[in-house]
C-alpha cells in the first residue's frame, strides 16, 4: 500500500485516471457530460492531481489538456435536446488499463466476508 501512495504522489495523472475511472464506475454510465465530471472530480477532496491546479478545483480545459496527451477527447453528446461536451468510457477504456496500476483497483475492491459461522 504505501508503495501505491507513493506512486500516486510522484503521479498526479494516475489519480486523475484513477479518479475518472472511478466516477464513471459509480455512475454505472458509458457516457458522461464535462460538468458532471469535473463536478464529482471536485468532489473528492485532497487528490495528488490537485496540484495541476494549484489546490483549486478542476476546470473543463485543464481536464481536457490533462488527458489529450492519452488521445482521450471530450465529443458533443445529445442529452434529451441539449448537445454538450462530454466524455465516452469506451474512449477512456484503454487509457485506464494501461496507466491505473491493477494494485490500485484491487485495493477499493473489499475482500469477500469470510464466513466464520458453521452450519450446525
Amino acid at each position: 500500500m504505501g508503495l501505491s501512495v507513493s506512486a500516486q504522489q510522484s503521479n498526479p495523472i494516475g489519480s486523475l485516471l484513477l479518479d475518472i475511472f472511478l466516477v464513471f464506475s459509480a455512475g454505472k454510465v458509458e457516457r458522461m457530460l464535462t460538468r458532471d465530471l469535473i463536478e464529482s472530480l471536485n468532489l473528492f477532496g485532497d487528490r495528488p492531481w490537485l496540484e495541476i491546479t494549484n489546490g483549486k478545483g478542476i476546470t473543463d480545459r485543464e481536464l481536457s489538456q490533462q488527458l489529450r496527451p492519452y488521445g482521450i477527447k471530450p465529443k458533443n453528446l445529445r442529452t434529451g435536446e441539449t448537445v454538450a461536451k462530454g466524455y465516452i468510457l469506451a474512449d477512456c477504456a484503454d487509457v485506464f488499463r494501461r496507466y491505473i496500476p491493477k494494485s490500485e483497483l484491487e485495493a477499493l475492491i473489499p475482500p469477500p466476508e469470510s464466513s466464520s459461522s458453521s452450519p450446525s
